[in-house]
């Protein structure tokens, strides 16, 4: 059997979070739909963050309410997909019709500890715990290894890392699995490796 190719887009969130100016809620309506129509397989519409930290996605509970509501407007086949990153986060996703949670930890102890402010162990235990509550809750579920590739604080992230922090997944049956390439260190052969 050929391995089916999942096209998991993540621009209206990555994309836009880290720019000054805020879009309008309708302008990212229109771009996921787009993207949807284009034949995408999974948008990811926002991030479930404190909206003062990063106004940029202040309006992702309202963008999910809108795209996955009854008798919503449809475009394409893509699943929407929404960045937790804590508990608060999940619940704000599973108020508002997230339909599926995109969770990581990060392979680098610099980066984690600036993004999480943990470690990486706890930050693997919090969201292992995480991820479970949103599979009970019937919502499909991506865990992701983040600085998979290389770290922009620490540079190379050693293989072993990588795949103990995937181990440890798999072992708390997390089956959607994703390795980032957070700071774009990732070569072909490297990739092909690492999976």
């Amino acid at each position: 059997m050929t391995p089916r190719i999942v096209l998991h887009e993540v621009g209206p969130r990555d994309g836009l979070q880290v720019e000054k100016a805020v879009a309008p809620t309708e302008t990212k309506l229109r771009w996921i739909g787009a993207l949807s129509e284009a034949g995408l397989d999974v948008v990811q519409a926002g991030s479930f963050v404190h909206p003062e930290k990063v106004p940029q996605m202040a309006d992702t509970d309202e963008l999910f309410r809108r795209l996955t509501a009854p008798g919503a407007e449809r475009k394409g086949h893509a699943l929407y997909s929404g960045l937790v990153l804590n508990e608060k986060g999940l619940d704000r996703a599973l108020a508002c019709g997230v339909e599926m949670v995109c969770l990581g930890v990060s392979a680098s102890e610099t980066h984690s500890r600036k993004n999480t402010g943990m470690g990486i162990e706890e930050a693997n235990k919090r969201i292992i715990g995480i991820a479970q509550k949103a599979l009970a809750a019937g919502k499909r579920v991506q865990v992701s290894v983040q600085s998979a590739f290389g770290c922009g604080y620490e540079g190379p992230v050693p293989k072993d890392r990588v795949v103990a922090i995937v181990q440890t997944f798999l072992d708390a049956g997390l089956r959607g699995l994703s390795l980032a390439d957070t700071a774009g260190h990732a070569t072909p052969d490297q990739v092909e490796d690492l999976f």
